[in-house]
């Protein structure tokens, strides 16, 4: 009984208050409370940059124990802004990190993967778009991001293949691609509205 009237008294203080408690008693129990209030906001930042939800698990708790050490010295006015920051800092880094120990192939096949894996249409999923529809409008795209999917998806080429096949850097690459495959998508949601109607 005397732990849940504790908890509903920590619940009322605002979040400068339980900041201030945790810096005078370094008790975790202040900073579990910021926690809860905000681990929802801090899962859908590390989702956002990770592209990933079990990844994204991971991080928001590796962020927490780096909170414990982070409050105590640093002066914060705004902890939900400071706590974002802190996030997207964290899952930048952990992505630098991951990319230095990747090669440029394995790179294009993270990338692959992050763009496919989201929640949007799969541009090429011919059960739901029918093959010719893609080309039509693939042929509407401007010519180097038409010519980098192509390559990259159906022939399975890397970003590295692609640039050495087209003289273009792998930077190029990986924007025709990103850029070509926004605007697809776009294109294609155009057709299925039209299709529907």
């Amino acid at each position: 009984m005397r732990l849940i009237r504790i908890e509903k008294k920590i619940s009322k203080l605002t979040d400068t208050e339980l900041l201030e408690k945790y810096k005078s008693g370094k008790k975790q129990i202040y900073v579990g409370e910021l926690f809860k209030r905000y681990s929802e906001m801090t899962f859908l930042v590390c989702v956002k940059y990770l592209k990933n939800t079990d990844a994204a698990k991971d991080a928001v708790m590796d962020i927490f124990e780096i909170l414990l050490s982070k409050l105590l010295t640093q002066e914060i006015i705004n902890f939900k802004s400071w706590l974002y920051v802190v996030a997207k800092n964290y899952c930048l880094a952990r992505l630098k990190n991951i990319r230095n120990d990747l090669d440029i192939n394995e790179i294009a096949e993270t990338e692959i993967n992050f763009m496919e894996n989201d929640t949007t249409l799969n541009l090429f999923d011919t059960e739901t778009i029918a093959e010719k529809t893609i080309e039509e409008n693939l042929n509407k795209l401007k010519e180097l991001q038409k010519v980098c999917l192509k390559l990259f998806y159906f022939e399975k080429k890397s970003y590295l293949q692609i640039s050495e096949s087209e003289n273009i850097p792998v930077k190029k690459v990986k924007s025709h691609i990103q850029n070509g495959k926004r605007n697809l998508k776009i294109l294609l949601e155009k057709y299925i509205i039209s299709d529907e109607r």
